[in-house]
């Protein structure tokens, strides 16, 4: 049995693609604005890299208003949406911004 699991981690991790990241001039503001003690920027710096190795993590929501395959994640106070580009192996952070604002422009 501890042959069969070590088989299974084996090829979970082989089958497992890291994506790269592209970040737009909006969302790096809106990280400069944060400073950089602030404990909601270590948790969206977090949440970004985790998105790397799993572009749908639990609880993201495809926003279904948009006219693109936008989806977004919950960090608190703050949503981050993104877009997949699964050909090229791609995740763009289109904004990140408080849950009140962050809708009106998309």
């Amino acid at each position: 049995m501890t042959k069969l699991l070590k088989n299974w981690d084996y090829t979970a991790r082989k089958r497992r693609r890291m994506y790269n990241l592209e970040i737009s001039s909006s969302a790096i503001r809106f990280l400069k604005k944060l400073s950089n003690s602030n404990n909601d920027l270590q948790k969206i710096n977090a949440k970004i890299r985790s998105l790397q190795l799993n572009p749908l993590p639990f609880g993201s929501v495809k926003l279904t208003a948009s006219v693109g395959n936008y989806y977004r994640v919950r960090v608190g106070a703050y949503r981050i949406v993104y877009k997949i580009k699964a050909e090229q192996l791609i995740i763009m952070i289109v904004t990140i911004g408080n849950r009140k604002d962050i809708y009106r422009n998309l």
